[in-house]
């Protein structure tokens, strides 16, 4: 009889759970219990301010001494020292608030935060041995009358159907529907329990961690030493269901009634409870010293130690955000926001009085703390949209992003750069609409370039008799040249379409050379001949017939007598013939496969090489003119013996300042107004355009329009003269004297093959002769003929 009942006993006990349980879901709110989840973790999915704004004050009649809880719709609840339950919109507005308790002998202290339940309602403790549940409306629904006062905040099971609350005498699990009691344990806790994964509920009483099933079963317990200090915080449960614990002295790793590991801090008083980040960092504040424990391999280690290095008093319980900020008040009125990521404060900003609440984070991103006044601050984000980010400490608190950089999200903490070329989509991607030649190389290639222009001078500097006036007069063109390479290689644009442009000005003197070369008739001439590479051809050795591999076997008398084709003795050497012809023919076939694509690779170098002398104007100079067109024509036709050409230079000149000089200043000056920037290459390229604008302006209008004798383009003097002349003392000292002597590029072989085609007589050599004259020879050349 006695085992029937309590088989009936403990049926109806299981169905009475089974009614309450599943009934509904822990509310998703941002705050909804005391350490944001019922691990404790203090861990918020929103991120907060990362700037000190102001958002709203609100004073509360009756001290707060632990951190208010939020609803679903972002309302604030949190209780008072004078039993007062208030209701504030997340604006700073009252909603409504409640007097608990009507006793006028009650102390009516409620000193702990409440909780907001699945469907709204809240529940609230406090020190004269009662349970509230109220509405959100603020109607009191029921309250219960347990053993003794509660200090510790209570917490809500998984499912939100069991509320667990600590007397100073007993442990309790209530039905969160009814206040009934579910069951409890004769233990007692000044801290807030957590609840595992599994529905296991951690709290600790008097240096004891004691694990209890839903059920009310102590599945397991776990003693700190009183060597290891004294116990003075929440439990908080990783994803793992680990569970750690401080004391005074040690943070704990405890599984299963083991411990894992214990990580040494600092002695001091220890009154706050630790967090959790998204990476399994574990953050406690102690005294005035914010400590970071790394776990790896199972094992837990310090990763650093943050002070604010000021007369700090003390922290309190800190929070983290959803971007690793975590923010904490101090005993001396402080509130901090410590970017974890490089160990830095985001900034710091004085409330007024000692904080006593962890700060808590709204869906929006406003922070909420009290100080010991009973007046709460908020701050909010600084609502910097896509395409900014938050500039702490500034003028403003949302910058925009650079060109080349962008940000998706509202209140980033900093822009990102645009995927190379800058074709992605982003939110914010406004700013990715420009164009960079080079990804991450500008230092590199404005190195290169530089490199390649001393190159330049040093050829201008050491060629010829006229060395000094060919380096005065060319290095100013090609400062110029190589200053707007830089910047087309380095400079941002602000679009497409500048870049193009900006291409183009510089790659019309290519053209221009193009044109020259047609108007010259230099046709490009194979490096390696083709006939050179055909080596399996025939030849004769007295009565046989050979196929050579290499010309250098004939030459040296060699042969291969395989390659007969008489005196066979035997199918075995017919055989090998064939094989040897087969590998013969397939070499031959290769030779062409390589030399072919070889030397069109090579003229279109060489080509290149060839423009880029243009642009620079090196080709004017003599030597430099006939190493080119040796190897490019593959002939001496196009040679000169002038030491600069200064004909050639001229045209040149003129060319570069109409279309690349004066549109590349025109250009890169839209650009960086548009860019609203002007970067020291920017500024370098234009002040060389400026220069040679006045140069040319100098030479081309002044020479050829406003002199009463003007000359020919051609004829225009190329030099300068740097002198000092005082008339008093008579003096007149030339310093520099860089006029380059007239002359232009004297072809004689090409005339003396004309004169030779023309059959050598004096009367079909005479006009060749004329034509020569005309090209600026002197008489002993032209005599010479």
């Amino acid at each position: 009889m006695i085992y029937c009942q309590a088989i009936v006993a403990v049926a109806i006990v299981f169905l009475s759970v089974l009614v309450h349980l599943g009934q509904a879901q822990l509310l998703n709110s941002p705050w909804p219990v005391a350490g944001q989840n019922v691990q404790q973790t203090r861990q918020s999915p929103y991120a907060g301010p990362r700037v000190v704004d102001p958002y709203w004050t609100f004073l509360a009649w009756g001290q707060l001494s632990s951190e208010p809880v939020v609803g679903t719709d972002g309302t604030l609840y949190f209780a008072t020292s004078r039993g007062v339950l208030y209701s504030l919109s997340p604006y700073g507005i009252p909603n409504w608030n409640l007097t608990l308790n009507n006793d006028t002998t009650a102390s009516n202290q409620a000193l702990n935060s409440p909780v907001v339940g699945s469907d709204g309602s809240i529940y609230v403790a406090d020190e004269d041995k009662y349970v509230y549940r109220v509405s959100s409306s603020g109607t009191m629904i029921w309250r219960k009358l347990l053993d003794g006062g509660m200090i510790a905040s209570p917490v809500i099971s998984n499912s939100a159907d069991i509320l667990y609350v600590s007397t100073s005498y007993s442990f309790f699990a209530l039905y969160a529907d009814t206040g009934n009691i579910f069951w409890n344990l004769p233990y007692s806790t000044s801290y807030t329990p957590a609840i595992g994964p599994d529905d296991t509920i951690y709290f600790c009483s008097s240096n004891v961690l004691y694990a209890v099933a839903k059920t009310g079963f102590v599945k397991w317990r776990y003693t700190v030493s009183s060597n290891a200090g004294t116990v003075g915080t929440s439990p908080m449960v990783g994803p793992d269901g680990t569970v750690y614990l401080a004391s005074n002295l040690f943070i704990f790793a405890i599984s299963e009634a083991e411990l894992q590991w214990q990580v040494a801090i600092s002695a001091g008083s220890i009154l706050n409870n630790m967090i959790l980040d998204t990476e399994g960092n574990i953050y406690l504040a102690n005294g005035a010293s914010l400590y970071c424990i790394s776990v790896t391999a199972g094992v837990g280690s310090l990763k650093w130690n943050w002070q604010t290095g000021s007369s700090n008093t003390g922290f309190e319980t800190p929070m983290i955000d959803s971007q690793g900020i975590v923010y904490l008040g101090s005993q001396s009125g402080y509130l901090y926001a410590v970017d974890t990521a490089v160990t830095y404060s985001l900034w710091k900003t004085f409330v007024d009085k000692w904080i006593v609440t962890s700060p808590i984070l709204l869906q929006s991103g406003v922070l909420v703390v009290a100080d010991i006044t009973s007046t709460l601050y908020a701050y909010r984000p600084a609502n910097c949209s896509a395409g900014t980010y938050v500039t702490p400490g500034g003028a403003s608190f949302c910058t925009e992003c650079d060109l080349g950089y962008y940000s998706d999200e509202a209140d980033a903490a900093s822009c990102t750069r645009c995927p190379y070329p800058w074709t992605s989509i982003h939110t914010g991607q406004t700013k990715c609409t420009g164009i960079l030649m080079l990804p991450e190389g500008s230092v590199t290639t404005l190195a290169l370039i530089l490199t390649a222009m001393a190159v330049v001078v040093l050829v201008c500097m050491y060629h010829g008799q006229q060395r000094v006036a060919i380096f005065i007069n060319l290095v100013f063109p090609t400062l110029d040249v190589f200053s707007d390479l830089a910047y087309l290689t380095t400079n941002e644009f602000y679009n497409l379409a500048l870049f193009v442009v900006c291409f183009v000005s510089i790659a019309i003197p290519t053209i221009s050379f193009m044109k020259s070369l047609w108007e010259r008739g230099a046709r490009p001439s194979l490096y390696v001949k083709l006939r050179d590479s055909w080596w399996l051809r025939a030849g004769n050795d007295q009565d046989h017939v050979y196929y050579p591999l290499f010309p250098f076997f004939a030459a040296n008398g060699h042969r291969l007598p395989l390659l007969s084709s008489t005196e066979h003795s035997s199918f075995a050497s017919v055989l090998m013939e064939g094989l040897a012809w087969v590998c013969a023919i397939v070499a031959q076939v290769a030779t062409f496969v390589v030399v072919i694509p070889a030397n069109v690779l090579f003229l279109g170098f060489w080509f290149v090489v060839g423009a880029f002398l243009h642009l620079s104007k090196m080709i004017t100079i003599g030597s430099v003119w006939n190493v080119w067109f040796q190897i490019w024509t593959q002939s001496d036709l196009h040679a000169t013996d002038v030491d600069v050409d200064t004909a050639e230079l001229i045209v040149c000149l003129e060319e570069e300042f109409l279309t690349e000089t004066i549109p590349q200043f025109i250009i890169q000056l839209t650009n960086n107004l548009l860019l609203g920037r002007f970067t020291p290459i920017a500024a370098f390229s234009m002040t060389f355009s400026v220069v040679m604008s006045i140069n040319s302006v100098w030479r081309h209008v002044y020479h050829r329009f406003v002199r009463t004798e003007t000359v020919a383009l051609e004829e225009i003097p190329l030099g300068m003269v740097w002198r000092i002349q005082v008339e008093a003392w008579e003096l007149d000292w030339v310093l520099v004297d860089a006029t380059l002597r007239s002359a232009r590029k004297k072809r004689p072989k090409e005339y003396l093959s004309k004169a030779a085609a023309a059959g050598g007589s004096t009367a079909a050599t005479a006009p060749l002769l004329a034509e020569a004259a005309v090209e600026d020879w002197p008489a002993g050349d032209a005599r010479s003929v």
